[in-house]
């Protein structure tokens, strides 16, 4: 049976794990809407509950899903700004 946005939130909310939900975010791509992400990454908790808060300025690992996934919520104006450090293994953004 195919992932389902409602599914990923479920696994979300149990596992709590990033390193497992960020890359089903990014493989269910349109499918999932913005809402449903911000939902989705909210359930992880810490930095990822940063992203439903006006002017914060969390960070993540700076992997290939997270890009995809802050890039996208970045195209939707979500997101002011996504910077990939280079030096440091981590992306920075500004919530809008």
């Amino acid at each position: 049976m195919p992932l389902s946005p409602a599914k990923l939130e479920r696994i979300a909310r149990v596992t709590c794990d990033a390193k497992v939900v960020v890359p089903l975010v990014d493989q269910l791509g349109s499918a999932i809407s913005i809402d449903q992400i911000l939902s989705v990454l909210a359930s992880l908790g810490s930095g990822y509950a940063d992203l439903t808060t006006s002017g914060a300025t969390p960070t993540f690992p700076n992997d290939s899903p997270h890009f995809q996934a802050l890039t996208r919520l970045k195209q939707e104006e979500h997101l002011s700004r996504v910077t990939r450090h280079r030096t440091k293994p981590q992306i920075s953004v500004t919530v809008a």
